[in-house]
């Protein structure tokens, strides 16, 4: 979910010349297990965070703030690292200069209770929240509103009308679109929704929109399409028409690929029966499934920006010995199908190996290896494969086997030989 009531997006330390490998393996299977909190790497400059206790702001190796300012989020916004947080009284933007290396803190009133929602193009929208019932009642008690007032503000607890967020400021600055006005006429328990979360869906310049009802549990979910350019405005309830009659049924996008065409999503388990309708899916830009893939397990620590562009991302995973560590994770459509096929012992596809390069041969080939419960030596594999669910059980890990080969099927066996062909090649 993107709603960040401001929650922190997390990063941690690469060495930068690393990161000007941007075509080597090395820059693609290095594993990180230093104790950095954040880090964002924009061309050739690297920003992180060091120390848990006392946060330590960092451009380039160089400090740029030591007073202890935790941002929520950090993010790159044409050109310029920026970053927010807020207290009772004031919001505070960040800004970090990436050629001079300093760090500047503004602050602004807190005028309006606001929701911070981040997409995954990393634009910031806001919706008000306005008012929470024990406050309301105790200005009600204290004669500061009337009854009418009290009683219409706490029948309209959430506002669904979304801005663009001025991430300079951390104000609402611009309308977006208006679900309430929407939606809420035929609809009067939409009052009582919130946005759950926002998603960019790549190249078609739309937004969407995910709603639910919260009791102790999301349910009752509802999506909506805003296209940026129109300026349009369509409830779409496509992805759960599977499972109508399940109030929790619901779709949580994570990722977008590289090339902004496809998204990993990840269907809710409760409650659904068939297996068809949950799990792990790949969707287009038209929201519908390419595939299904195989379960992860990860979390995201940040991304890696090239040209305004993001490359890849870094996340959290560990080792056999359960120490956390963080790799270099590039998603791509070719390559998570592949995955899912040989986990299935179904040939790949002819399509997606050409799209595969050294890298992504690499990591099929030991896929082949891994699904087999394989224990690598090597502390790449190990970390990216206890990135899915099949392979990093406690279980798993303590019954890992030296030799698997005499297991292959003769589908793995003709994958292995179309993978090592393709590798002569490259």
């Amino acid at each position: 979910m993107r709603c960040i009531y401001l929650v922190t997006t997390v990063f941690v330390f690469i060495s930068s010349n690393l990161f000007c490998q941007k075509q080597s393996n090395d820059y693609l299977t290095t594993v990180i297990n230093q104790p950095y909190e954040k880090l964002i790497h924009v061309d050739n400059h690297i920003f992180y965070e060091l120390d848990k206790k006392k946060k330590r702001l960092y451009l380039d190796n160089k400090l740029v703030d030591s007073t202890g300012v935790k941002p929520y989020c950090m993010y790159l916004y044409k050109g310029d690292l920026l970053g927010y947080f807020f207290d009772l009284k004031n919001y505070y933007s960040i800004k970090i200069d990436l050629l001079s290396k300093s760090l500047s803190v503004k602050s602004y009133p807190l005028r309006d209770s606001i929701t911070i929602y981040e997409d995954s193009n990393l634009e910031l929208y806001g919706a008000k929240r306005i008012y929470h019932r024990d406050i309301e009642k105790q200005k009600y008690e204290k004669g500061l509103i009337t009854e009418d007032e009290y009683i219409e503000r706490v029948d309209n607890p959430y506002e669904k009308i979304i801005y663009k967020v001025n991430p300079y400021t951390i104000v609402l600055e611009k309308l977006v679109c208006d679900l309430d006005t929407v939606f809420s006429k035929n609809n009067p328990g939409f009052k009582y929704h919130q946005i759950y979360q926002l998603f960019n869906l790549g190249k078609t310049n739309k937004l969407l929109i995910s709603t639910a009802y919260s009791l102790g549990g999301y349910v009752d979910f509802n999506y909506f399409i805003y296209d940026k350019k129109t300026g349009i405005l369509k409830h779409d309830n496509k992805l759960i028409q599977k499972e109508p009659n399940i109030e929790t049924y619901h779709v949580t996008f994570e990722l977008t690929d590289i090339s902004e065409d496809y998204f990993i999503g990840k269907y809710d388990d409760y409650f659904v029966k068939n297996e068809d309708h949950k799990g792990w899916f790949i969707f287009d830009s038209n929201l519908d499934i390419v595939t299904r893939i195989l379960p992860h397990s990860y979390y995201n620590r940040g991304y890696n920006f090239s040209r305004n562009k993001v490359i890849s991302c870094n996340m959290k995973s560990n080792l056999d010995d359960n120490k956390g560590v963080i790799i270099v994770y590039k998603f791509s459509l070719s390559l998570e199908r592949s995955f899912y096929r040989v986990y299935k012992n179904e040939e790949i596809l002819k399509e997606d190996i050409k799209l595969c390069g050294k890298y992504e041969l690499g990591l099929l080939k030991n896929m082949i290896y891994a699904k087999y419960n394989y224990k690598f030596n090597d502390l790449f594999y190990q970390a990216y494969f206890n990135m899915f669910e099949f392979y990093n059980s406690e279980d798993k890990k303590t019954t890992r086997l030296t030799k698997v080969d005499y297991l292959f099927t003769e589908i793995d066996k003709k994958n292995l030989k179309t993978i090592e062909i393709a590798l002569t090649k490259k």
